[in-house]
């Protein structure tokens, strides 16, 4: 049996300051951090418009934020934001029609 490679994208937006995080570690070579000149809310929503207008699909976003409140962590806004190519579905559903079965 083939095996299928399914490639989802994250995108993590933060506020504030990166360096001055508590914890904060430098990120991989293959991430890249930009400060925005927008506030949190409409850097979100700047970067999943962006992202669909590359054709490619915001699946979900978690709030990251949101968790860390209920386990007793305050933070500045953070979210991550899952986008996909409709296109890999398509091979997948070709390569293995039960993999998107209902």
């Amino acid at each position: 049996m083939k095996g299928i490679f399914i490639a989802l994208f994250l995108l993590s937006v933060f506020s504030g300051n990166l360096n001055a995080q508590e914890g904060m570690m430098k990120p991989p070579q293959f991430q890249v951090m930009v400060p925005s000149k927008y506030d949190f809310n409409d850097t979100v929503d700047l970067l999943k418009t962006a992202i669909e207008e590359q054709n490619l699909m915001v699946i979900t976003e978690l709030d990251i934020q949101k968790m860390l409140r209920m386990v007793g962590v305050q933070r500045k806004g953070m979210k991550k934001v899952y986008f996909f190519h409709p296109s890999f579905m398509k091979r997948i559903m070709e390569a293995n029609r039960h993999a998107t079965a209902e």
